[in-house]
């Protein structure tokens, strides 16, 4: 299962106005297992004493309904976790229940085994993905602002990848402090620490909740992983030295953007494959050269050269032949 952080900045100080909460689920049985993880965060404002239990009221439903029918596989699971999300928020408005109608944002993801990601949210909570030395902002555009979850995208991660989602207020305050950078950069959970106690007296003075999901390595990979620290441990019997590498200096180089740029999830699968193949590799760099802040216009100009690319081969092919 994916490594995630759940932090709660200074709930007992939010403003008696604003309730926020996150939940982290994991498979209970067996048959659950392929389903995988469940991520909710929420947050609602100016609330009235009678809607303070919404937030933590549709996380227990789209929890329940996600894993009661496993069979059918992570995706429609999902889907119908929101729905009944969707009925009981139908139900509320038919009890003449108005008052959260537009005060209320909320986030779910839902992250089976292996690279799949599921991603929907009421209103626009902010949830970035953390890739490298970019953050970009998942489902932009696809967030809905009426009074139910009416789109569901898909996507795919990569190895490294991170998934931040917080309450606004915070997520203010990561992004004007440098945070959201610098989480991008560490590698465990654990140095996560440094982090937050180095602006300590900023986030003190506010309040709020955040997810930080690590896309979690491949079991062939882990394999591999321990295979090299069992050589090295075999080197070090035989007194061998062995060199570590400089990881320091590298990451005084990576400049993280300060800006999330705006990336629909809808493209994350394409944008997040990592490329197999050194064709894929200069066509990459090449498109990001023509258009540097333009994600969708960088993968338009792939396409177009990938289309020349093969036009070329073909033509080599056919003088070569004839």
């Amino acid at each position: 299962m994916p490594k995630t952080l759940e932090l709660h900045f200074n709930p007992k100080k939010s403003r008696k106005s604003i309730v926020f909460d996150s939940f982290c689920f994991v498979p209970e049985k067996k048959s659950e297992k392929d389903l995988g993880s469940l991520y909710l965060i929420g947050e609602l404002n100016n609330v009235l004493p009678k809607n303070r239990k919404l937030i933590a009221t549709l996380a227990k439903l789209i929890q329940k309904e996600y894993y009661s029918l496993p069979e059918k596989g992570a995706y429609k699971c999902f889907n119908i976790g929101l729905q009944s999300a969707n009925e009981f928020l139908d139900s509320q408005i038919k009890n003449n229940n108005t008052d959260w109608l537009g005060k209320i944002k909320f986030a779910a993801l839902s992250l089976p085994p292996g690279d799949a990601i599921n991603f929907s949210k009421l209103d626009n909570l902010n949830t970035v993905l953390l890739r490298g030395k970019q953050a970009f902002n998942l489902g932009e555009g696809t967030a809905s602002a009426m009074k139910v979850f009416s789109n569901v995208v898909t996507g795919k991660l990569s190895e490294g990848d991170k998934i931040l989602a917080a309450t606004s207020d915070l997520f203010d305050v990561f992004n004007q402090q440098g945070i959201i950078q610098d989480l991008a950069l560490i590698e465990k959970p654990k140095e996560h620490k440094s982090i937050i106690k180095a602006k300590k007296k900023v986030l003190k003075k506010t309040s709020g909740a955040c997810l930080l999901i690590f896309k979690e390595k491949s079991k062939s990979k882990v394999k591999t992983k321990k295979a090299k620290a069992e050589k090295v441990k075999k080197a070090k019997a035989k007194k061998i030295k062995v060199k570590g590498e400089k990881g320091a200096s590298q990451r005084k180089s990576i400049e993280i953007l300060t800006k999330v740029p705006k990336a629909a999830i809808s493209k994350v699968s394409s944008r997040v494959s990592k490329p197999k193949a050194k064709v894929n590799n200069l066509l990459e760099k090449a498109s990001q050269k023509a258009a540097p802040d333009s994600p969708l216009l960088q993968q338009k100009l792939k396409k177009s050269f990938l289309s020349i690319f093969i036009l070329l081969i073909i033509l080599l092919i056919g003088y070569l032949l004839f």
